[in-house]
């Protein structure tokens, strides 16, 4: 009886001792809070920091695309299970980020060779910025409540315009009824009025629209004959560009031709635009012919409201700095112009405020307001 007692209590003893033994399973195999997500990009924890990954889970194609909580629109482009974005151009572009959350979100940008730079924070529905991507591989990086998700924007090169196709896209709405009227008043207290008209309008060929500007004076003054200058110009694709320039003041007649492929205006204006036209000349005066160079130095400053004679409009301010130089001697005009996106220029200072030219009117053609 005592023996029988004694294999019982041993038996018990082993079971207790086998129920005790570690199991495989640890206790964070099910419903562990530390989630990864891969969101294609690069895979992010939940808590926001970036783990390191094992090559099997970068490179496991067969899982559902992410579902990201948001709208995302870049340049007027919308992603949202797709995160990248291609954009071409380096101008800043408007991010809008669409979505409800309750917690403080944060928006970096991480450029090809910049470093990161944070772009700001926000709690709410709707966030948007303004940013621009320089060429390459940029990241954008969303903290979205506990998430951080990885955007893929690819800057590239301006999509290529076929040549030929005529003056759309340039910053003047151009075309063969194109008139504008100015009045230039100096500080000798004459005021006189001219007409700016294209002329000689020639469709779309292989290097684009061809046709001239003549300005002419119309009044005001008593003259022999009337002044007038004469633009040769060209757009092609969305960009003005100038071969030659006449300016026929009676006594006096420059004949300016400029460098091939001059710009004469930008398809687009913003702060900091800068360009430049550069050509040699001739001056017919009652001397004799005499030959010199002109460079023309322009740069935009800013955007700014701007009233005229033919209206209100949001323009562009661009200064200007002309200096013609003729065998030793140098000639220069500093000043101010107001040039607004559809229109072209609507008013122009000089620096001395000795001349002001002012649009008075416009007849085939219309301002574009941004």
């Amino acid at each position: 009886m005592k023996t029988n007692l004694t294999l019982i209590l041993i038996i018990a003893l082993l079971t207790v001792l086998i129920s005790c033994q570690p199991s495989d399973e640890r206790p964070g195999d099910e419903g562990s809070p530390n989630e990864v997500r891969d969101t294609g990009n690069e895979t992010v924890d939940v808590n926001g920091a970036i783990p390191e990954v094992d090559d099997e889970t970068q490179s496991n194609s067969d899982e559902e695309p992410l579902e990201i909580p948001f709208y995302l629109i870049i340049d007027d482009s919308t992603l949202q299970d797709n995160l990248e974005a291609v954009i071409h151009t380096q101008d800043p572009v408007t991010i809008q980020i669409i979505g409800s959350v309750s917690a403080d979100c944060e928006l970096v940008a991480i450029h090809p060779d910049e470093g990161t730079i944070s772009l700001g924070t926000w709690i709410g529905e709707t966030a948007i910025f303004n940013h621009a991507f320089p060429y390459g591989e940029n990241h954008l990086l969303i903290k979205w409540d506990e998430s951080v998700y990885d955007i893929l924007v690819i800057s590239g090169a301006p999509e290529p315009r076929e040549q030929g196709e005529g003056c759309s896209g340039a910053f003047m709405d151009l075309g063969p009824d194109t008139v504008w009227t100015f009045m230039l008043a100096d500080d000798r207290g004459q005021v006189t009025s001219w007409e700016y008209k294209v002329l000689n309008w020639m469709e779309p060929g292989e290097s684009g629209t061809a046709f001239s500007i003549s300005m002419i004076l119309m009044g005001g003054i008593e003259q022999d004959g009337s002044p007038s200058t004469t633009l040769d110009m060209y757009c092609s694709g969305d960009t003005l560009y100038i071969n030659n320039a006449i300016e026929d003041g009676i006594r006096t007649i420059w004949n300016t031709t400029y460098d091939e492929g001059t710009i004469y205006l930008p398809s687009e204006l913003t702060a900091g635009t800068t360009w430049e036209r550069h050509g040699t000349f001739i001056l017919d005066s009652p001397d004799g012919p005499l030959n010199g160079e002109v460079t023309e130095h322009l740069r935009c400053t800013g955007e700014e409201r701007v009233a005229v004679i033919a209206g209100e409009f949001d323009a562009y301010e661009v200064e200007f700095r002309i200096e013609r130089t003729l065998d030793e001697n140098s000639m220069l005009d500093e000043g101010t112009s107001w040039y607004v996106p559809g229109l072209g220029r609507i008013l122009s200072v000089s620096e001395d405020g000795s001349r002001r030219l002012e649009m008075t009117s416009y007849t085939g053609i219309t301002p574009r307001y941004q």
